[in-house]
């Protein structure tokens, strides 16, 4: 079967303010991983310190967890009308990415003690600079975050077995007890008074 360039399913596109300081270029194809878990809706509204955990490890661990488990892979993290996306630059091993994402949602159920709802899909982006002009090869480009395909890229992601530790983020009794440790010193340095 012979395609024409008309037949190709157009890419969507990744806006950014600047690619500078990044390894990406303007007009650049990447492969795109959209990656969001939601919080157990009853425990984020009654449990303040699960809320603030969930928030804390969602900001600095998940994110981060795949960077360094995929650092070869230079992977950016980018945010698309509050949609988070991770972009790589070659190389990436999409089962190998897949089962991570699953191992995520695995020990963060293992550390609550709750079911959390995930969402994830790959796909291919090209990543555009707001301030140039569109590349020819992106012209038919869409925002992928409005487009029709991110309701493709909306899987729920299972994964098989008990929850358990990998080790990729910071348990919940500890993240309350380091909680515990520096609201017992920030008192403890309130009740210091020096008088000269």
């Amino acid at each position: 079967m012979i395609f024409k360039k008309s037949d190709k399913k157009p890419v969507n596109a990744l806006h950014v303010q600047s690619v500078m300081g990044s390894m990406y270029r303007h007009g650049s194809k990447n492969v795109t991983l959209y990656f969001q878990v939601q919080p157990d809706p009853e425990a984020y509204a009654s449990d303040p310190q699960y809320h603030e955990y969930f928030d804390e490890i969602v900001r600095d661990e998940l994110y981060t967890g795949i960077v360094h488990k995929f650092i070869t892979s230079q992977p950016l993290l980018i945010h698309n009308d509050r949609l988070p996306f991770m972009i790589f630059k070659s190389n990436i091993d999409k089962k190998a990415l897949d089962e991570f994402v699953k191992a995520i949602v695995q020990e963060l159920d293992f550390h609550t003690g709750l079911k959390h709802y995930a969402e994830s899909g790959i796909t291919k982006t090209v990543l555009l600079q707001m301030d140039k002009n569109v590349p020819m090869t992106a012209h038919e480009a869409k925002k992928l975050s409005s487009s029709d395909e991110m309701e493709e890229l909306k899987n729920v992601v299972e994964y098989k077995g008990e929850p358990q530790d990998n080790g990729i983020m910071t348990p919940f009794d500890a993240w309350k007890n380091e909680q515990a440790r520096l609201a017992a010193l920030a008192a403890e340095d309130q009740d210091e008074v020096v008088e000269w």
